[in-house]
């Protein structure tokens, strides 16, 4: 019950006390009365020992592991005593633990040689009886023997093992059982982090425990799955994990004792064939590096292999230092390991050649065609990262420069209008940072008409500018609300619910001006530079493809401080602004409100409410009393709402005119082309709440009762149909079928009503 539970946990909680507060002799003298709290785990699953390690209470691990708390037991994320006491950096009881379990393989190994020499001794002692004794033959007596304490063990043991059960996998999964030896497995990962107690160490940055596993046989080559699944596997070395100590220095001090005592290799691919040399490289570890090709023999055939996992890519360790300005890096590999500053085809091929895995995930294939479009070269990648590394290589590959094209363009070479060196590029990047960098004048964004934010909510959902009359007609109106709802939409765009966002619009407008200025500057430097070089255009490079780019783009990449330029503004308002006044030119003859009315009138159209999440259209011919519907809810005409919604009195009376259909009084209409969003529209009694006809919205909503009631009654009637038109019979007599027919045909009749 769960008073037992709080009495046997209460002399436990003691227990624990004691190691919290590095009470040596008190937890001595609690296990001294309590020799079965041992390995007793507390509300929270943790032994004795694992709490005095994660105490740091090193004095007393000492004297749990001498008195027999199990090393092997497991917390829940699979964590055992060598994995937290390598964490913990608790070097000592990492050799006691060492110790123990290693005298613990010894007796397991004595234990074992006893046994067996008793077995051999007893099978010696049988070929010495006497022939003439009867031969017993093989039965369950073969096991009785006239000691009783081998009886007992056997009862014993006959009483654990279940005969009718089936074999389990794992039947202790925390390690808790005594009947296994205590002995640790120093390469066995946890669960939750995949980390052995040597990758624990290597993170923490305990030189002198990672020293002491080495020497103890822990593996130092083998890879580690963080995942087991097929198409999401990551894979990691023990040499990667030095890029996660804290200190660089000391962990180029365990990166070269991984690499001389236990035989680690920097060339090893994870499973992305990213090598440990580049990813150590791609986390900018320049001292771990250095180490690296000073102790590891194949460091300099790494620092040349390629990472090609993606499509057309082919990424060396020397770009990745150019691609993130590491330029402590950069000197490293240009230094130790005869790296350069530019990836030659030979260098590439060699690189593919050296890929182990031609036909699986890499991209990468020979040839010069492939080199051109898959290598990403230094000068692009430090241009690429705004760094001034682009300077090395004008320095020391200045042949590379004159001939340099961006991957891309190489990718796309057979689309003419995207054929540009790497020269181009930094002219229309110039370019660019000139139109970015400068403000728009007053009149050239189109994005900005409103002519400034109201101050408030209220304010911009104030509506009484828009003039109510009935001489506009329900069109005219319907057209302004529109326009009104649109000019809303902007400033709500722009707006906080605090209130006005447009100074922290301004605010960013002008950082990105500000950002633009200081691109303008370096990307004009980077040009003078290749211009000093002999850096060439496409067209010089390859005369027999020429580059479309001027005639497909020329309108847009402008030089503003070119006269005959258009209004300096960036590209998309470039395209706005020709928008505009293409707009402007054609309606300059209209007023405001025919202008609109000439956008927005063709997308009108009529839907009617139907059950369900569709809607139905009226046909062609009913476009026209729907408009006459509309005005009349505008105008308050109730008399001509009842004409066109409601059957009239007198049925027997036919105008001349003919007949039509009854209007349905729930549609809406639509101004704009929004056939996906069901939700959009005005109906008739918004058009009268709006007009402030509270009699006619009264009126529409009766009417809209009784065409529902209506539809009701004569879907009852109508019983059930299938689509093909076969009517569901039901038990009814014959006079009643004929009758109940009778009443469907006439139902589905179309009502008529005079058409005045």
């Amino acid at each position: 019950g769960e008073w037992s539970e709080q009495a046997y946990l209460k002399p436990l909680a003691k227990l624990f006390a004691h190691i919290a507060s590095h009470n040596r002799s008190a937890t001595n003298d609690f296990l001294k009365r309590n020799a079965d709290a041992i390995n007793t785990r507390d509300h929270l699953g943790r032994t004795p020992l694992q709490f005095a390690l994660l105490c740091s209470a090193e004095e007393i691990c000492g004297d749990l592991i001498e008195q027999g708390g199990r090393m092997t037991a497991r917390l829940v994320d699979g964590r055992c005593a060598l994995h937290l006491a390598a964490q913990m950096g608790l070097g000592g009881v990492v050799n006691k633990l060492l110790e123990k379990s290693e005298k613990n393989k010894e007796e397991k190994e004595r234990k074992e040689k006893e046994e067996k020499e008793m077995a051999k001794g007893e099978s010696g002692d049988v070929e010495m009886k006497d022939q003439e004794d009867e031969v017993r033959d093989s039965s369950e007596d073969d096991w009785s023997s006239d000691n009783e304490e081998e009886d007992e063990d056997y009862n014993e043991a006959k009483k654990k093992v279940d005969p009718k059960s089936e074999p389990k996998g794992e039947e202790d999964p925390l390690g808790d059982s005594e009947d296994e030896p205590d002995i640790l497995d120093i390469d066995a990962p946890d669960w939750d982090q995949c980390l052995t107690a040597l990758g624990y160490a290597i993170i923490g940055g305990y030189l002198p425990i990672v020293q002491t596993l080495v020497a103890a046989g822990a593996d130092c080559k083998t890879p580690r799955n963080l995942s087991d699944s097929y198409y999401n596997t990551s894979t990691f070395y023990p040499l990667a994990l030095t890029a996660l100590t804290p200190d660089e220095s000391v962990g180029a001090q365990i990166a070269e004792h991984l690499v001389t005592a236990g035989g680690a290799s920097c060339s090893a691919a994870d499973s992305e064939t990213v090598t440990v040399f580049h990813r150590l490289v791609s986390l900018n570890k320049p001292r771990i590096v250095e180490t690296i090709l000073k102790t590891d023999s194949t460091a300099k055939a790494a620092s040349r292999f390629l990472y090609a996992r993606s499509w057309q890519s082919a990424l060396h360790p020397i770009v990745s230092a150019f691609a993130n300005g590491q330029r402590a890096m950069v000197a490293v590999l240009l230094a130790y390991a005869g790296s350069r500053a530019y990836v030659d085809l030979e260098t590439y091929d060699r690189s593919v050649a050296a890929n182990p895995n031609q036909s699986g995930y890499s991209y990468a294939r020979a040839g010069e065609e492939n080199w051109q479009s898959n290598t990403l070269q230094p000068l692009e990648a430090a241009l690429s990262d705004y760094n001034d590394l682009y300077q090395l290589v004008l320095a020391l590959e200045p042949e590379s420069v004159k001939n340099a094209v961006p991957r891309g363009a190489y990718q796309y070479k057979n689309t003419d209008s995207l054929r540009r060196s790497m020269l181009d590029f930094l002219r229309s990047a110039v370019r660019e940072m000139k139109r970015r960098s400068r403000k728009p004048q007053a009149g050239e964004d189109a994005g900005d008409s409103s002519g400034g934010v109201s101050s408030n909510w209220r304010s911009i959902f104030d509506l009484s500018e828009m003039e109510i009359s009935e001489r506009k007609g329900w069109d005219a109106e319907a057209i302004a609300w529109e326009k009104k709802t649109k000019e809303i939409g902007e400033q709500v765009a722009n707006a906080s619910s605090g209130g006005s966002n447009l100074n922290d619009t301004e605010k960013a407008e002008a950082e990105t001006r500000a950002q633009a200025a200081k691109l303008l500057l370096y990307f004009q430097q980077a040009l003078d530079e290749l211009e000093k070089a002999g850096a060439r255009t496409w067209d010089q490079m390859y005369k027999d493809m020429p580059s479309e780019w001027k005639k497909e783009y020329g309108e847009q990449d402008f030089d503003p401080d070119d006269p005959d330029a258009p209004p300096h503004t960036s590209n998309a308002s470039v395209r706005r602004l020709r928008r505009s006044r293409t707009t402007t030119s054609t309606s300059s003859a209209t007023t405001p409100s025919e202008e609109l009315d000439a956008e927005i009138k063709p997308f009108k159209r009529y839907s009617l409410f139907i059950s369900g999440w569709g809607e139905d259209y009226p046909g062609t011919h009913l476009i026209p009393l729907y408009d006459e519907l509309y005005e009349a809810c505008w105008t308050g005409d109730n008399d001509k709402i009842r004409a066109l919604c409601l059957p009239p009195k007198d049925e027997t009376a036919v105008p001349a005119s003919g007949v039509r259909d009854l209007l349905q009084i729930t549609v809406r209409v639509k101004y704009t082309d929004q056939l996906s969003n069901y939700s959009k529209g005005y109906t008739p009694l918004f058009v009268a709440l709006r007009a402030r006809k509270w009699d006619t919205a009264r009126l529409i909503l009766q009417i809209a009762q009784e065409q529902l009631a209506k539809e009701e009654d004569e879907e009852d009637n109508r019983k059930t149909a299938n689509r093909g038109g076969n009517v569901i019979k039901f038990d009814d007599s014959d006079d009643e079928d004929d009758d109940s027919d009778g009443d469907s045909c006439d139902s589905d009749e179309t009502e008529k009503r005079p058409a005045g």
